[in-house]
């Protein structure tokens, strides 16, 4: 059983969708796996509590119903505690997924305390780069699995045809400020006039309209498209067109953007932050300094004056494969079925 406080609906098709790309991998290698999940972002002071509870519940119910062999909590609160709790009523192993911002996170005493003792009735505790293992270790004193999160290569992969790449800069994630799309305005700003580029954005948030009065203010606007928030297909679409992807971000725990880009055969340039600037070669990618639209416009006019590299797409598309997810996924299985063996 697999639960999560957030998952992907139609209407936030990339809401926690690496869950669903973690489940849908558990199946197609054999497993059997019940999801319970939130799939609503919305929060508010009576709205969060409620969504929370309700998943307990349904978490208790599914549990004793379902009789999982082994349940796999994602992020540390509030599912840590609900993890525990349901495996703790089941009779069984549960293993913690951390994603990273969530270790980052402050909490009150009495939360910390409930997550501590939800950590330490982990079987494992799985995340998904050297940096989190890290924080988890300095946070919580605890050596955790680096179990990475997989890309989709029958979904993110390169284009059918060659010369498809146009000189567009290409950004997908939740507009909101650790994202850094301020950042990659205003490394657009400073790309030489000799290079007729564009921008698509992909993604939403509370700070949509910042950055689009942000763009209108630099006089990059009427280069720049704005999707909204939208699904797999329609990001690796825009990837396997782009020259370049940017993930300009202020804090990152992993990077899978960047890996979906390279799975598309598509550069990136990326911030040195958390586990992001271990994602790509010298060859397909460029790691800069975060909050520096300078080193990130120098990085991009390079990559836009090169689109359609056959050398770099190669690159790119070979790094993506270290992390197929069935791949990964199996190694998942694999752990999770001998956790499952000892109680």
């Amino acid at each position: 059983m697999l639960i999560s406080n957030m998952y992907p609906s139609s209407n936030h098709p990339s809401f926690g969708v690496f869950v669903r790309e973690r489940a849908g991998a558990y199946r197609r290698r054999g497993a059997r796996v019940r999801v319970v999940a939130i799939s609503d972002p919305r929060r508010g002071v009576l709205r969060t509590p409620a969504k929370y509870i309700w998943l307990m519940v349904r978490s208790f119910a599914a549990g004793l119903l379902f009789r999982p062999d082994i349940v796999e909590s994602h992020y540390l609160v509030p599912t840590a505690v609900v993890g525990w709790a349901t495996a703790k009523l089941t009779g069984r192993a549960y293993v913690l997924y951390a994603h990273g911002s969530d270790v980052a996170l402050e909490h009150s005493p009495r939360i910390q305390t409930l997550v501590k003792r939800a950590i330490a009735g982990a079987a494992e505790v799985h995340t998904n780069s050297d940096w989190t293992a890290e924080l988890l270790q300095d946070r919580f004193g605890i050596d955790a699995v680096v179990v990475p999160p997989g890309v989709d290569q029958t979904v993110f992969h390169p284009p059918e045809k060659a010369g498809m790449r146009t000189t567009t800069v290409a950004f997908a994630g939740n507009l909101m400020r650790h994202k850094g799309a301020d950042v990659l305005l205003r490394a657009l700003a400073r790309i030489p006039d000799d290079i007729a580029w564009a921008a698509t954005f992909a993604g939403d948030g509370p700070e949509r309209s910042h950055v689009q009065a942000l763009a209108a203010e630099l006089g990059v606007a009427d280069r720049i498209r704005w999707l909204g928030e939208v699904d797999h297909e329609t990001i690796a679409n825009l990837f396997r067109k782009a020259a370049v992807v940017a993930v300009p971000s202020r804090r990152d725990a992993f990077g899978l953007v960047a890996l979906e880009a390279l799975a598309c055969g598509t550069p990136v340039v990326v911030s040195d932050v958390g586990g992001l600037g271990a994602i790509p070669t010298p060859t397909c990618g460029s790691v800069v300094p975060p909050d520096d639209p300078a080193e990130l416009a120098e990085r991009l006019t390079c990559r836009l004056r090169h689109a359609g590299d056959r050398d770099v797409t190669g690159a790119a598309v070979e790094r993506a494969s270290e992390f197929s997810t069935d791949t990964l996924a199996a190694d998942a299985l694999e752990r999770l079925e001998s956790l499952a063996d000892l109680r």
